[in-house]
This record gives structure tokens, sequence and C-alpha cells, in this order.
């Protein structure tokens, strides 16, 4: 009787042991995929070891003109890590709006509102202190569309309505203090030099912008 027993429990504990083995091995493979997932591969920039999104808040200044603007907008960030520091690969997508009202010498009262999206790629180095502060320097540049909606009263009145594309580039730093492993908080500061601008119909070779960003990074 123990003889026959003895093969069918042999068997049982070969079966019993592949099959841990076999969920052993298909829970490496699946905490492999996990670890991977937000890995992206950007050729030549190589291949991302993290990512996040940002909600942020952006106040816009034109030094040129002298106006301002308020801006809401989300970045989506990749991370590389490089020798002894790590590098980034932001994409930031902003909107604002600004309105004004003024009257003119000549007698005009005007309504003015001003709306822009921005579109911006940067890519940064990342220096870490230590576990919970870093810091970050590179290059911004993109295109802002921006329109201008308008009306006039006094003498005569009308409307109109301007759409201008500016492209814009110069150097970004940053500051960022980790929360905990999922969030981070992040301000920014970027330097836009502009070209190709246009306001009430008077043409600017350029104009300085001054971009002060304030957001939270979530890791997913």
């Amino acid at each position: 009787m123990r003889k026959k027993i003895y093969p069918i429990v042999c068997l049982v504990t070969l079966l019993v042991s592949f099959e841990a083995r076999s969920q052993d091995e298909g829970a490496s493979d699946g905490a492999s995929a996990i670890s991977n997932a937000g890995s992206v591969n950007f050729g030549p920039l190589g291949t991302s070891t993290g990512r996040y999104v940002r909600p942020q808040y952006t106040y816009w200044e034109n030094a040129s003109r002298g106006n301002s603007m308020n801006m809401a907008g989300v970045s989506l960030g990749f991370e590389f890590d490089k020798s002894g520091h790590k590098e980034i690969l932001e994409f930031d997508f902003n909107y604002g709006q600004d309105k004004d009202v003024y009257s003119t010498a000549s007698g005009y009262n005007v309504h003015s509102r001003w709306n822009a999206l921005q579109f911006l790629a940067t890519y940064k180095w990342k220096y870490e202190f230590n576990d919970k502060h870093s810091l970050n320097f590179g290059w911004s540049l993109g295109p802002t569309l921006y329109v201008n909606d308008y009306s006039y009263s006094g003498p005569s009145s009308g409307s109109d309505d301007n759409w201008d594309w500016i492209f814009s580039t110069g150097p970004a730093y940053g500051y960022q203090y980790k929360i905990n492993e999922k969030l981070t908080f992040d301000i920014g500061y970027r330097y836009l030099f502009s070209w190709g601008a246009e306001w009430y119909g008077q043409d600017y070779d350029h104009c300085d912008l001054h971009l002060l960003t304030v957001g939270l990074n979530y890791s997913f």
C-alpha cells in the first residue's frame, strides 16, 4: 500500500512545487511590469525612470509692455537617471486671461481682454542635496497664442480682435521639496525672450517675459 501511495505523494509534491515556482515567477514578472510602467523611451534622451503631473499657477509679466497676467495650467514631467544627477523633460500647458479698461487722451474708452495659451518644453538638470531638497536649471522654448479682443467708444465706436502666435525661449530655474514618495512641492522661474509680438497694431521687435510658477508634482 505504501509503495502505491509513495509515487502519488511524489507527484503531488512535484506539482505543488512547480505551481509555487510559477506563481513566484509570475509575481516577479508582474512587479517588473509595474516598475517599468512609468518608463518612456525618448530615443537619444534615454528611457525615463519616473514621471509626474503638476497642476500649477503661473504669474506672467511682460516687462517690455508693463502688464501682467495670472495663468493656470498643468505640466507633465519625465525624469532620467544620469551619473551623479537626474535630468528632466517637461511639457507645460498654461492658460491666462487679463482685462483692461482705460481712456485715451483723444476721448476714447477702451475695453480690452487678453487671452494667452502657452505651450513650453523644458529640459532641466536636477541636483539632489538630500532626500528632501533639490535644485534644477535648464532651458525652455515654445509658442504662445495671444488673442486680444477689444472694443472702443467715444468720437467713434468699434471692435476688433487680434490673433498672434509668438515664439519664446530662455533659461529656467527651480527648487523642489519632496513631501513624500508621491508629492513634491515645486517652484520655478523662467525668463523668456519672445519675438513677433503685436499689441494694438504696434509691432515689437521682441519682448521680455517673466514667469513664476508654483505647483505640486504627483508621481505616478
